[in-house]
C-alpha cells in the first residue's frame, strides 16, 4: 500500500466539500446526502457534483453558525 499525501482522496472514494469549497472528508460510493450532512453541518440538501473533473459531494450553506 502506497502512503497517501495529506489532503488527497483515494481513487475509490468521493471527496466531501463544504459550501466554501474546503474539503471535509471522504465517503464511499454508497453514501447518501444524509450521511454527508454529518461532515458539513448543513443539514440535508448536499449535491453530488463534479469538482476538478471528479465526482464530489458539496454541502449547502448552513442555516446557523459559520
Amino acid at each position: 500500500m502506497k502512503p497517501r499525501k495529506t489532503g488527497t482522496v483515494a481513487a475509490n472514494r468521493i471527496p466531501i466539500y463544504d459550501h466554501k469549497g474546503r474539503m471535509r472528508g471522504h465517503a464511499g460510493p454508497h453514501m447518501s446526502e444524509a450521511g454527508v450532512a454529518r461532515f458539513t453541518r448543513s443539514g440535508a440538501g448536499a449535491k453530488l457534483t463534479v469538482v476538478n473533473g471528479r465526482k464530489a459531494w458539496v454541502g449547502n450553506k448552513p442555516t446557523r453558525g459559520e
